[in-house]
């Protein structure tokens, strides 16, 4: 007498969380039996993030190669781990001819940011991802911050030095933000971007007053944008009275 015996095959499942990731070549396979050949995992790719390797079924740290050997049995179970490899995005807007706000973004969240007045990465920073800064004086300023995973970045602003020049006779009054702005003060720093207003007015005893614009004789009133250094002077020539 010859018995047979009829066994079934076990299929198991292999279940993934990508976590925002994706397989772009080939597939994993969702599931396999004892009898299946060797499984070498896929691994994911995901935009802006570095793949730091799989977690799950028979995995005690982090792994960058799963391999599911011939003969292996039992449902798995994968998830992909990821770090963030972008830099996080700052931005800077001028509020005014002293003020300026900035705010900055990040895949996995900005940790803290630095203001200065230097290119060099700073050694320490303030919790934050968004605030404005009133400056004191011309100068580049650099918002600097730094994500979750250490990456930095940072943006800049330049305030410019503005020199008034208020000649005999005349008296110059400039203003920032146009013409019904702020009064400002020669050796005042300027944000970039900000529209100075300056207009010159004889005194009593003057006439014919010029007003310049460096070297160059420019219109009064005068109206220009900040985006270097400036030097507005002022001038009049004397009366002179018959008796």
């Amino acid at each position: 007498v010859t018995l047979h015996a009829n066994t079934e095959v076990t299929t198991y499942t292999i279940s993934y969380a990508l976590n925002g990731g994706a397989v772009v070549e080939g597939r994993n396979p969702t599931s396999y039996t004892v009898e299946s050949e060797e499984i070498i995992l896929i691994n994911p790719s995901r935009e802006g993030y570095n793949f730091v390797g799989w977690t799950g079924t028979g995995l005690p740290v982090e792994t960058l190669e799963v391999v599911i050997s011939k003969g292996s049995t039992g449902d798995r179970e994968y998830s992909a781990q990821w770090s963030d490899s972008q830099a996080p995005t700052v931005s800077i807007t001028r509020e005014d001819y002293k003020t300026f706000s900035w705010s900055a973004t990040d895949n996995e969240g900005v940790t803290g940011y630095a203001i200065t007045t230097s290119a060099s990465t700073p050694t320490s920073y303030i919790e934050g991802t968004s605030g404005s800064y009133e400056i004191s004086e011309a100068g580049t300023y650099y918002v600097h911050v730094v994500d979750s995973e250490g990456n930095t970045a940072s943006a800049s602003i330049e305030a410019y030095v503005l020199t008034l020049n208020e000649g005999k006779g005349t008296s110059l009054v400039v203003k920032a933000d146009g013409s019904t702005g702020s009064v400002v003060e020669s050796g005042t720093g300027i944000l970039t971007g900000t529209v100075i207003y300056a207009e010159a007015t004889a005194m009593l005893g003057y006439d014919v007053v010029v007003l310049k614009d460096g070297s160059n004789e420019v219109e009064n009133p005068y109206t220009v944008e900040m985006g270097s250094d400036k030097t507005l002077e002022s001038s009049a020539s004397l009366i002179e009275y018959i008796i």
